[in-house]
């Protein structure tokens, strides 16, 4: 540990802390991984796992084992008694769990019926992000998405979105 000391500054000892110690016990709880980057054995292994072509976590603003374990403990949670095992992902904040879903599902011509009491970050989100690049968003007090009338839209999906589950 001193050799370490005297090669490097503080600014990396700050950043680069000594490895903490294995306990001999397993841990009964999921361990909690706080960092940012992770370390990989060559470049091409890195360029694996950034391609999706092997598993593994590059920068935990995208993923990272402790956000993984929760999410599949969320997933077992709501899968009970499912036909198939269920996928979730986990979100830092509700406008990002919101914008995730909106911009995964409402494609370009998709019709998106909003009610009129939606959340305000919501509907902020609907009028002046997704309606002028991707979708028309309709704030309306329809019931439910079978009763928006057709004959105002294409074909194209409409998805009902509510803060109220089921909508009266």
């Amino acid at each position: 540990m001193d050799i370490v000391r005297k090669q490097t500054g503080e600014n990396t000892r700050a950043v680069h802390l000594p490895a903490p110690p294995t306990p001999s016990q397993q841990p009964l709880g999921t361990p909690v991984f706080r960092t940012a980057s992770f370390a990989f054995g060559t470049a091409e292994e890195y360029r694996a796992v950034l391609n999706d072509e092997m598993p593994g976590y590059t920068y935990s603003r995208i993923d990272n084992p402790t956000v993984d374990a929760f999410a599949r403990a969320v997933a077992a949670l709501e899968g009970v008694n499912l036909p198939h095992w269920p996928a979730a992902q986990a979100f830092a904040s509700g406008m990002a769990a919101i914008s995730g879903v909106f911009w995964t599902f409402a494609r370009a011509g998709a019709h998106v019926v909003a009610s009129s009491a939606v959340y305000g970050g919501t509907f902020s989100f609907l009028r002046n992000v997704i309606t002028p690049r991707r979708s028309p968003t309709r704030p309306r007090q329809w019931p439910t998405c079978a009763s928006w009338p057709r004959s105002r839209t294409t074909a194209a999906p409409c998805w009902w979105w509510t803060r109220r589950w089921p909508p009266r």
